[in-house]
């Protein structure tokens, strides 16, 4: 038996609502409660408020689908984040445990993902995330690189803080046309951003070896397997050797 039809094997159908009291942060949101869906293959969460409107939305597939980053068909997991207009895409072949950076989301993201409610479930179905990080604002001599973001685009800022800067990047992604910064994660794996100008896709990734594995689930050709994609209207990436960050207009 595979490991896709084990993990089918071990989850029943049903919808469910959580009682327990969301969190602090989760309620600045204006989350009132959450709402949890299942099937054999998809797990939905979400945050909805007092009136029944979703605030926040954790939806993972399970299945074959085609990567974006390399273009080949795999057995894995796709996940999809949208907290009060923030957005995340998150795909992975394979269904190792992921450990998923949180230090580059958005403080909306974040507080939705580390409420218990939302991070449980998610864990359950083998989708961890990292928190030993925190979104960071540039050094004061180090702001350049303003976007001009109109309107209803917003300006958004990854530091790659703690990891030091290693250098420029090693493996490319399927666009022709990239700006990348690479970064030393510790253990044998290092961090990428990436502006993908062909396909409007800001990327952060986790790179190890060809066909291996990474805390962002099992790597490609290329070396690297995506961790978060997020659609761009504009995109920078910057390193001076000892911060490194990606800037860009999310959609």
């Amino acid at each position: 038996m595979n490991k896709l039809a084990w993990l089918i094997g071990t989850l029943a159908l049903g919808c469910a609502t959580q009682t327990p009291a969301p969190t602090e942060a989760a309620r600045q949101l204006g989350i009132d409660h959450y709402e949890v869906q299942h099937s054999a293959t998809s797990l939905v969460i979400e945050g909805l408020d007092v009136k029944g409107t979703v605030i926040g939305r954790a939806a993972l597939k399970l299945g074959r689908f085609t990567m974006e980053d390399e273009g080949d068909v795999t057995d894995g997991r796709q996940l999809d984040i949208n907290v009060d207009g923030k957005s995340a895409h998150h795909e992975s072949r394979g269904f190792k445990p992921l450990k998923l950076p949180l230090n580059g989301r958005s403080a909306e993201i974040r507080a939705f993902l580390q409420d218990p409610l939302v991070s449980q479930p998610l864990l359950a179905w083998g989708v961890g995330f990292d928190t030993t990080g925190q979104a960071i604002a540039p050094r004061p001599a180090e702001t350049p690189y303003e976007l001009n973001c109109q309107d209803p685009w917003s300006l958004m800022i990854i530091g790659s803080n703690p990891y030091p800067y290693s250098g420029g990047c090693t493996y490319g992604s399927n666009c022709s046309n990239t700006e990348c910064v690479q970064f030393d994660k510790g253990g044998g794996e290092y961090g990428e951003f990436v502006c993908c100008y062909d396909g409007g896709k800001a990327s952060e990734r986790a790179c190890t070896s060809a066909f291996s594995s990474s805390s962002c689930g099992g790597t490609g050709g290329l070396g690297c397997a995506p961790c978060w994609d997020n659609p761009e209207n504009g995109c920078h990436t910057q390193g001076d050797g000892s911060y490194v960050s990606i800037h860009w207009c999310g959609m």
